[in-house]
């Protein structure tokens, strides 16, 4: 038996002496109710903490440099459309942003989308207020230049998802927030961090299941830093997903379903920007832990909230003999909250 298997047979042997006492065990409908016209809001709180460390040989060249990151997104999902078969063409438009990080040379950085106008700072100095991206208008050359040649406003660009009941995303048209961030000199080999849920539409079953029932899924990772050419962009990750309760929270009720997953990967090229130039690396190992809570509603087809630890480890080795090694090691929490109306 897998040893992940264990906490969802001990809650189905529950569930099951519960069932003969009390009746059946409760069922869930496990998909997404798409509503055209309709807007859901989440917000993300991420924060990071970890380490890097740099060795020539076995000698550390010098003292492990610490990695802290806080970040807090907020995002809005539009329903542009719904098919027959409830698949729903949905936009996603980025509201807010705020990153901070302890990392030498990054600080921090805060986007928010008003009515009228787009406010940015940059290290806690506010910059001219910018145009929204509907008006058409170029990002003034000075706040350009503030953030080393990239321009923030990309981040508002809205992305059009198509997404069915089941909860499997496809991307229409325009490039995620997330995406966009990879690209900024400062911020960017952090940007798998700052969302790590993806969007706000966990991959389900598409049907219903009972309390207790369990079922296993493969994500795709980022691998650290940039893909080599020709090389690997991601990594899988198994996942196995248990409906562990049946709760209520605030004036709804949900199911709260559990995850654990966890992945290794050996001996992949990628390479990590230093100074603006690629450095080639070996990624000789990688071990990667999650775990976390999901509360989805039911009745309404929508998540209510997600909860999640990750744990990742990894060595590389750079030079043309693998003269120097980078240890790397960092622990995210995280927690995304669909916000009242």
């Amino acid at each position: 038996m897998h040893w992940r298997a264990i906490p969802c047979l001990a809650c189905a042997l529950v569930v099951g002496c519960c069932a003969m006492a009390a009746g059946e065990p409760p069922t869930f409908a496990l998909r997404y109710r798409f509503e055209a016209g309709a807007t859901l809001t989440y917000e993300t709180r991420t924060s990071a903490v970890g380490r890097i460390a740099v060795r020539e040989g076995r000698e550390e060249k010098q003292p492990p440099l610490p990695i802290g990151l806080d970040a807090m997104d907020r995002t809005t999902y539009t329903v542009k459309s719904v098919a027959a078969d409830g698949t729903a063409v949905i936009e996603a438009r980025l509201v807010a942003l705020t990153l901070t990080s302890t990392i030498p040379g990054q600080g921090s950085l805060e986007v928010n989308r008003r009515k009228d106008d787009v406010v940015v700072r940059a290290n806690g100095q506010e910059l001219p207020h910018l145009p929204l991206p509907s008006a058409g208008k170029p990002t003034p050359p000075d706040v350009i230049t503030a953030f080393g040649g990239w321009d923030p406003l990309k981040l508002l660009a809205p992305t059009q998802l198509g997404v069915t009941p089941a909860g499997l995303v496809t991307v229409q048209a325009g490039t995620s927030w997330v995406k966009t961030l990879v690209q900024m000199p400062t911020f960017g080999q952090l940007a798998p961090y700052f969302q790590p849920f993806g969007p706000a539409f966990l991959e389900l079953p598409g049907r219903a299941l009972e309390l207790g029932k369990e079922w296993d899924q493969t994500r795709q990772l980022p691998l650290p830093g940039l893909p080599a050419p020709g090389g690997e962009a991601s990594y899988p990750l198994d996942v196995l997903f248990c409906i562990d309760a049946k709760q209520t929270m605030g004036k709804q009720e949900t199911a709260k379903i559990g995850f654990e997953g966890a992945a290794t990967v050996q001996d992949k090229p990628i390479r990590l920007l230093v100074g603006g130039s690629a450095m080639a690396l070996t990624l000789e190992t990688l071990t990667h832990h999650l775990r976390g809570t999901v509360n989805f509603d039911a009745e309404k087809g929508r998540l209510f909230e997600q909860h999640l630890r990750s744990e990742l480890t990894s060595v590389c080795l750079g030079g043309p003999n693998h003269e120097f090694t980078i240890d790397f090691a960092v622990t995210v929490e995280a927690g995304m909250v669909l916000v009242p109306d």
